[in-house]
């Protein structure tokens, strides 16, 4: 009975992963839905496929509901799940809920890796509401961290900061920054 459940969970969340791909929320949720009513639990990975699909759907209102009710399921978010609710929010352009989501993250003990980071400071490049200055600013404050949490960063963090100096019209001051991470990183 337990290798059937392991199994229909395996195979329904393949399937919201599909309709993840094809931007169809109400389908992966109503797989949820035949998941429970079937005895099927859900795991990390099934929410934070579910959570992908309602990202992806721009339906930031359902992503955070299912962060709440996995909690309230005694499942714990993982880096996944703070990824993809990081990238909703930065897409959305609300850097402020998204760098709360570091600290949260951090609070859970759990550490950011590289994509994170780099998602973070591509929000930072994306966000309209601020002056490219306090973006910047922002953004160097980002980097400061990944830096200090020895989180190596690799050529997409770089280029995603030359675009965030370039919003700031500060290509020397990035050419310069290139320049001592080259020395620094090799």
């Amino acid at each position: 009975l337990e290798f059937r459940r392991v199994l229909f969970r395996s195979l329904f969340t393949t399937l919201i992963k599909g309709y993840c791909r094809q931007k169809k929320l109400p389908l992966a949720l109503k797989a949820k839905a035949d998941m429970l009513e079937d005895g099927v639990n859900l795991n990390v990975v099934t929410y934070n496929s579910l959570i992908d699909v309602a990202i992806r759907c721009k339906d930031l209102q359902c992503a955070t509901d299912l962060v709440t009710e996995m909690q309230e399921a005694n499942i714990q978010p993982d880096l996944i799940t703070y990824s993809t609710l990081m990238k909703g929010f930065c897409e959305q352009g609300d850097l402020s809920v998204a760098l709360d989501l570091l600290t949260h993250l951090r609070a859970q003990g759990i550490t950011p890796d590289e994509i994170f980071y780099n998602s973070l400071l591509e929000g930072c490049v994306k966000v309209a509401t601020l002056p490219p200055n306090v973006a910047l600013r922002t953004g160097l404050e980002v980097f400061g961290q990944m830096l200090s949490e020895t989180c190596t960063p690799s050529n997409i963090t770089f280029s995603i900061l030359v675009k965030l100096y370039a919003r700031a019209d500060g290509l020397d001051a990035a050419m310069r920054l290139v320049q001592t991470m080259e020395q620094t990183f090799h």
